[in-house]
């Protein structure tokens, strides 16, 4: 795992972190660094809390990725962001995402797929 996303385990709660300093904006090394998060849980059979930095849980897919035009980052990327949400949609524990300011596009789908969400009050958007 990387700086973009912590993991911290207490009493088989894993608190999975996302922080690019930015929007969190869903890269594919961010995008790789929650998985591996959601590997680490799964091996601690923990529930698992996904939240963002204070005023973005995220903004949704990295859109430089599209500007781009490599087809094969955009494919990746994708792909990761995808099956992420498949994940979270089928993890064997609870997962909450704690949106702790805007959550929106991929964002948002990442805060549907799991069991609960909860969200912070303020002038964010969400959707």
């Amino acid at each position: 795992m990387t700086e973009l996303a912590t993991y911290e385990l207490r009493e088989r709660i894993a608190t999975i972190t996302i922080d690019d300093g930015k929007v969190n904006a869903f890269s594919i090394p961010m995008l790789e660094a929650i998985h591996a998060a959601f590997d680490q849980a799964e091996r601690d059979e923990a529930i698992v809390i996904l939240t963002g930095r204070e005023g973005y849980f995220s903004a949704g897919f990295d859109l430089k990725v599209f500007a781009g035009g490599d087809v094969e980052q955009v494919i990746e990327m994708l792909t990761l962001g995808a099956t992420l949400a498949e994940r979270i949609l089928g993890f064997e524990r609870p997962v909450i995402t704690a949106c702790s300011g805007h959550t929106v596009a991929a964002g948002a789908f990442m805060a549907l797929a799991a069991d609960m969400r909860i969200g912070t009050d303020g002038p964010f958007r969400s959707g």
